[in-house]
């Protein structure tokens, strides 16, 4: 007799395609996956959606914000700050940029920075600070990504995904 394996929603074990198609069918369940995961799940999405850039895990505990750093195929090179919110109606602050500009200023070659949270928006404050940074030619991007927009880019690549299914057949 076969059984499926099950994970609990904040399991740091389960397989990231698993976690990619499960958020899929059940968005709402983003915010109890783990943290760690959390930013497992952005890489490889991140991955998918910009096919020709190389995304790299950079951070450890007390990283001041660094998760993940994005190289185009031009080299230029993108800090990643990714932030799991437990409430759907959280507002990611302003904080968590300064904190990756922050992070930002002892790299060298940092081209831009990224931030993925699953707040349901950015703060004013958020939104006006990326824009003065922007505005001081300091980096050349600085892009903010609140869940529902996380979650299109999700839906997006999903086709990617091989079934499990599908891995499992040798034909």
């Amino acid at each position: 007799m076969a059984s499926l394996l099950s994970y609990n929603d904040n399991a740091i074990d389960v397989p990231i395609n698993a976690l990619r198609e499960y958020i899929n069918k059940n968005p709402d369940k983003i915010y109890k996956i783990n943290e760690h995961r959390m930013e497992d799940l952005v890489r490889s999405v991140f991955s998918d959606f910009y096919p020709s850039c190389t995304v790299r895990k950079f951070g450890q505990t007390r990283d001041g914000g660094r998760d993940g750093l994005l190289i185009d195929e031009n080299g230029q090179q993108f800090l990643i700050s990714i932030k799991r919110r437990e409430s759907p109606k959280a507002t990611e602050g302003v904080s968590t940029l300064r904190d990756l500009i922050g992070a930002t200023v002892v790299e060298d070659n940092i081209s831009g920075c990224i931030v993925v949270s699953t707040a349901d928006h950015f703060s004013k404050d958020a939104t006006n600070y990326a824009k003065k940074v922007l505005s001081k030619n300091f980096i050349e991007r600085f892009e903010l990504i609140d869940c529902k927009k996380f979650l299109q880019i999700t839906d997006l690549t999903k086709d990617k995904l091989p079934t499990t299914w599908e891995s499992l057949l040798k034909l």
